[in-house]
């Protein structure tokens, strides 16, 4: 946990207190700045206070984040340095803390991780992956945005033939989510094993839709260039 959160703090920019309604509720726990709004609890703010103090990301130096609700899905929101969004490894860093903090402090429920600039408006999402105690594949139903805020290119597929979104990698069993029809587009979020299916040799993917469902999509049938 402290190796996550330690490689975090290095990450941070320290950002004045913005005068604006949207950030008015604020709580300070160890030089670390945690605005909310209305849809959480202080007792939330609270729990995930102390987690990041014991964890060491409230180390005394001044950070700040953003803790928000948004339907069944809590966005921890933080402010970074410009360009680390960019950065896979760091990526990689946001989806086990993403895990971290839906174990350790909200009960197992979605938390998706928001990479901000310095007036806290999201430059991009990370979803969270994994195995938070609530989470599973197909019951994301991450909000439409958030396929909007993966800006790489070599991210996005496009469907070449009318395909499966499958809860897991295998064709072998009944374990399909729903269909996706050609031309449409999903976000690739993991690799998996690779598969020959009707003499095409590819891995499976773990892709989001632009519906925000998550599951698996066999990638021999995927391209960037929408068909």
């Amino acid at each position: 946990m402290k190796k996550i959160i330690f490689s975090f703090i290095l990450c941070f920019l320290i950002i004045p207190l913005i005068s604006c309604d949207f950030f008015r509720k604020e709580k300070t726990f160890n030089g670390t700045q945690i605005f909310y709004t209305s849809s959480v609890t202080v007792n939330e703010v609270d729990i995930l206070g102390a987690y990041l103090i014991t964890g060491g990301f409230a180390d005394g130096d001044k950070k700040t984040v953003q803790l928000n609700k948004s339907g069944n899905t809590y966005e921890f929101r933080m402010v970074v340095k410009k360009g680390i969004e960019q950065d896979p490894a760091y990526r990689e860093l946001t989806k086990e803390f993403a895990i971290e903090l839906s174990d350790y402090v909200f009960n197992g429920q979605k938390v998706d991780i928001h990479l901000c600039n310095d007036k806290l408006q999201t430059l991009f999402v990370i979803p969270m992956m994994g195995t938070g105690q609530n989470s599973s594949i197909g019951q994301y139903n991450y909000a439409v945005e958030s396929i909007e805020s993966y800006t790489d290119d070599i991210l996005i597929f496009y469907a070449t033939a009318n395909l499966r979104l499958r809860r897991e990698p295998d064709t072998t069993r009944d374990n399909r989510i729903t269909a996706i029809q050609r031309g449409d587009r999903v976000v690739l979020l993991e690799t998996g094993r690779i598969d020959t299916i009707n003499d095409i040799t590819a891995p499976w993917f773990m892709v989001m839709t632009e519906d925000g469902i998550v599951g698996w999509m066999f990638s021999g049938y995927l391209s960037h260039i929408k068909p």
